[in-house]
């Protein structure tokens, strides 16, 4: 049995803890990298990166495919292995200068997911507008989220609440819409 039956096998029985239906996409890469260690009869290394588990956070796994072969050199299916991957950051995929370290999780505040998601765009120095184009609101509705951040978070201008950010940790928090289940072949 092919990686592609397996999975499919246990997405319609249930057993693979913390994939749904909706990972069926995701897997259809795998299938296709499949495809191909069948077709070359070589193994292929992955780096995929997706949403998995109970918290569906962004987690990072080696996954090896391997032809299988009989005793006649009969190519009979594909062996897979995944694993942890301990070396990788989420970090990756921010460009610029990143914190040191990350959360997508949203941080324990009285701040709310959409106010967070401002707080991050106006960190990394986009401007009103350029925070509204990316979330599309209107630079009014911008302007008067940040005018209330300002009020909960007892500041009065842009440098008291940088450094609010900066001492409440705030400027770890990345909004979990921009990082995306990747797979990447890596030989």
């Amino acid at each position: 049995m092919g990686i592609r039956a397996e999975i499919h096998d246990r997405l319609q029985n249930h057993k693979m803890p913390g994939v749904s239906a909706d990972h069926v996409g995701f897997f259809e890469g795998i299938k296709k990298q499949e495809e191909r260690v069948i077709q070359r009869r070589t193994s292929a290394l992955l780096l995929i990166t997706g949403h998995f588990g109970k918290e569906n956070r962004l987690k990072p796994y080696i996954f090896d495919i391997h032809p299988f072969f009989n005793e006649t050199g009969q190519l009979i299916g594909t062996l897979a292995q995944a694993r942890h991957c301990g070396f990788f950051s989420p970090l990756d995929y921010i460009p610029g200068k990143s914190p040191t370290t990350f959360t997508a999780s949203h941080p324990n505040t009285m701040l709310t997911q959409r106010e967070l998601q401002i707080i991050f765009y106006f960190y990394q120095g986009l401007s009103q507008k350029e925070v509204a184009a990316c979330l599309h609101l209107s630079h009014r509705a911008v302007d008067n989220k940040l005018r209330e951040i300002y009020e909960k978070t007892g500041v009065h201008n842009n440098e008291e609440f940088k450094k609010y950010i900066e001492e409440n940790g705030l400027n770890q928090f990345i909004p979990p819409h921009l990082l995306t289940s990747n797979i990447q072949v890596i030989d």
